[in-house]
């Protein structure tokens, strides 16, 4: 039996073949039977096969079992046959058109055949070792080579008067697509890589004519097209070096590198997003140039900056994927340098990503011998957008992955950024340093060393400066370029604060240099406020009268439309009173009178009394002078005036105020003192024995029976009807109480001040 091709299909014993399929092995028959006629029937007869193989294999409907080593070795024959025949001595323009045509797809199958055998070989070459020994053997690598400098030097605009006109952009198409399949037919045969594949490219030539070739391609000729040419050429390169490093040494003799820095030159500009698998696929080719070399790169550990303590280099070089040409890597790096495109720019990085994630110690090898990120960092400003961000990914990788911090980097990025200005380039890096500093303590220590604090101080300030400046004047700036400078200083503050975060030393240095009344003007913007709020806690940490004089000041000057500034500054101080050093501060910064005064805004009240119940229950200070400097009655004004509470209906049944209601200043209406009131001493007022005093026996006092005494049947005295006793029509839920009650509830400390407040 000879060899199968894997294809998904029934397994063995299972359900009958399908007719199609029995029709294949039928015609598979025929060609073996046919192989000793001549050359023109067996044509015809593989001709009469290629549309039904092609159909079922695109479906998935082919069985496991198929002979296909005699449809491949014919098919690679007959394509052979004409394009040599097409090529022998024609001038280049004709015999550019005469394959153009061969493989030119058509409706008819006979003027389709080249079309077809392309695709044939296309899934033939994805079988076994085997059928692809078979396709290289009949020497079509070499003929699908010659096609290629064929279709990328003469393009279809280029020929004869004779063939231009309305069909010009129909056989461009045609011309890409059979290029494109031809491609896949080598890039499959390489990566098949049997032991015949070198030895056959070496019986050619084929690698040092393609690069002569290559090296004449016009000008005109663009770089995804001939990067698409030299994956498919050189990628025999890459796959056969493993096993065979032979035709990689006739690359490197025969100006190889040149070739390929010659099409990178040409990707640098004017590449688009339909380019793209074009050119990944060539950095790719590239990048794996890297790994291949005579020997190992030998670098010197040299490590004279401060690192992370578990960082060490002792890279292990032997599993083959370490760096060992800097020349190829040379060319990705100088293209970088170049280029002003976006697409070509960003796959450059990818492609550097790559290499690293091979082996841990590639980053160390190029940056030890080219600094490779510190050059790559120095231009990065001047590139687009779209590039900042997987260039900050690499940084990123390199000091959370590989527990590195690049020292020269850092100092080429911190130059780039003071030459950027307020630029996306600007806000990118302070992103990027945000996430380093917040999971990197020394790499904050490395920044501040670096003087990075002191810089964002300075800009700070003048951004301070113009905001108070346009706060008094009115002016306002609503531009793109005022936008940017928001996200600067937004992250600006979010660095700024990390570092505040991570050393208290940092605090006092910005505190020290005069920063505190420029920060607390970013209050009002509230794209600024979080990582202001933020610097000013950490300011509570070491000075929080300041803190407290601060934030409380700031409520008390803001106006009833900042609603959602008194929220966050509320919410600020009942984080901050969670320290003890700021009890006594919420006190003599006066706390309870500026929250007390925002309790007359009903979105403000559950807030104002989370924070004035905090702050009375944890010190004992502050409940005092809560108690004796009648802040009682100001709470009690302030939410009286939410119109949701309501004092005592009826004075007159208050018996606290009636002396002539209040039993115990009444002699006469003292039960005790009175025998004749003892109810337990005088027969006929005990209401056990006396029947007619029995509520349960004399329906007259009987409350459930006298509709007067019933509450729910008196609608003078149902709080459901009274609009002025009901909390239902009241927005606020939690004013389920009367306004005395609430004033009762807050006069004893313990009431006021509910356990879930208490601290460990």
């Amino acid at each position: 039996m000879g060899p199968r091709l894997k294809r998904d299909g029934a397994p063995p014993g299972g359900p009958p073949k399908s007719g199609s399929e029995s029709a294949l092995r039928d015609r598979l028959a025929l060609l073996e039977r046919n192989t000793r006629r001549p050359v023109g029937e067996r044509e015809e007869a593989v001709l009469h096969v290629l549309p039904l193989f092609i159909e079922l294999f695109q479906s998935g409907s082919a069985g496991e079992d198929l002979n296909l080593q005699v449809l491949a070795a014919q098919s690679a024959e007959i394509v052979v046959l004409h394009v040599q025949q097409k090529l022998s001595e024609k001038p280049a323009e004709e015999a550019r058109y005469e394959v153009e045509l061969f493989f030119r797809r058509n409706a008819e199958v006979r003027a389709n055949k080249g079309w077809l055998l392309l695709q044939c070989l296309a899934l033939l070459s994805a079988g076994d070792s085997e059928t692809v020994t078979t396709i290289i053997r009949s020497g079509l690598p070499a003929a699908l080579i010659k096609c290629l400098y064929l279709f990328v030097s003469l393009p279809p605009e280029k020929m004869g008067g004779s063939r231009r006109g309305s069909k010009a952009h129909s056989r461009k198409s045609s011309h890409r697509c059979s290029c494109s399949c031809a491609g896949r037919v080598l890039r499959a045969v390489s990566a098949a890589q049997t032991k015949n594949t070198v030895p056959a490219l070496q019986a050619k030539n084929c690698m040092k004519i393609c690069i002569q070739n290559l090296l004449k391609i016009p000008e005109s000729v663009p770089g995804p097209v001939l990067a698409e040419v030299a994956v498919g050429v050189f990628g025999f390169v890459r796959d056969s070096y493993p096993s065979n490093p032979a035709l990689f040494h006739e690359f490197e003799n025969n100006e190889g590198y040149t070739v390929l820095q010659g099409i990178m030159s040409r990707c640098e500009e004017g590449v688009t997003s339909a380019d793209l698998q074009a050119l990944e696929e060539f950095l790719g080719l590239i990048a794996s140039l890297t790994l291949c070399g005579k020997a190992e790169l030998k670098v010197a550990l040299c490590v004279n900056n401060p690192q992370p303590p578990g960082f060490k280099f002792d890279p292990v070089l032997t599993k083959g994927s370490s760096v060992k040409n800097l020349t190829a890597f040379r060319i990705l790096q100088s293209s970088f340098l170049r280029s002003g495109n976006a697409h070509t720019c960003a796959q450059v990085l990818l492609a550097v990503r790559d290499i690293w994630s091979w082996d841990k110690a590639n980053f160390f090898l190029l940056e030890w011998t080219l600094q490779s990120l510190a050059q790559l960092g120095e231009c990065v400003w001047r590139k687009p957008a779209a590039v900042h961000g997987p260039f900050f990914r690499l940084l990123e990788t390199v000091v959370l992955q590989l527990n590195y911090i690049p020292h020269e980097a850092l100092r080429k990025l911190q130059a780039a950024f003071l030459q950027s200005g307020p630029s996306p380039f600007a806000v990118a890096t302070l992103a990027s340093y945000r996430t380093l500093c917040a999971r990197s303590g020394l790499f904050c220590e490395v920044l501040c060393d670096s003087g990075v604090l002191d810089l964002l101080l300075g800009h700070l300030r003048k951004r301070a400066k113009v905001l108070r400046k346009a706060g008094i004047t009115g002016a306002a700036v609503q531009s793109g370029e005022e936008s940017c400078e928001k996200d600067l200083v937004r992250n600006m503050l979010d660095v700024v604060a990390v570092l505040a975060l991570k050393s208290v030393k940092n605090t006092v240095a910005i505190r020290d240099c005069g920063m505190i009344p420029y920060i607390k003007i970013f209050l009002d913007e509230e794209q600024l406020r979080s990582p202001t709020l933020i610097l000013l806690e950490q300011l509570s940490v070491i000075n929080p009268e300041e803190y407290m004089s601060i934030t409380i000041g700031a409520l008390c000057s803001s106006t009833h439309t900042e609603l959602a500034l008194k929220r966050d500054l509320l919410q600020s101080v009942l984080k901050v009173l969670e320290s003890p050093n700021s009890w006594n501060a919420f006190r003599t910064a006066g706390g309870f009178d500026g929250v007390l005064s925002l309790l007359r805004v009903r979105e403000l009240v559950l807030l104002g009394l989370h924070t004035v119940a905090l702050a009375v229950h944890l010190h004992p200070v502050n409940a005092h002078a809560f108690h004796t400097s009648q802040q009682h009655a100001k709470m009690a004004d302030a939410l009286l005036q939410l119109g949701c509470f309501c004092q005592d209906p009826d004075p007159g049944r208050n018996r606290d105020d009636d002396p002539g209601r209040n039993r115990d200043d009444d002699p006469g209406r003292n039960r005790d003192d009175d025998p004749g009131r003892n109810r337990d001493d005088d027969p006929g007022r005990n209401r056990d024995d006396d029947p007619g005093r029995n509520r349960d026996g004399d329906p007259g006092r009987n409350r459930d029976g006298d509709p007067a005494r019933n509450h729910d049947y008196d609608p003078g005295r149902n709080r459901d009807d009274d609009p002025s006793r009901n909390c239902d029509d009241d927005p606020d839920p939690d004013c389920s109480r009367t306004f005395q009650q609430f004033v009762e509830a807050a006069e004893t400390p313990e009431a006021a001040c509910p356990r879930p407040y208490a601290t460990a």
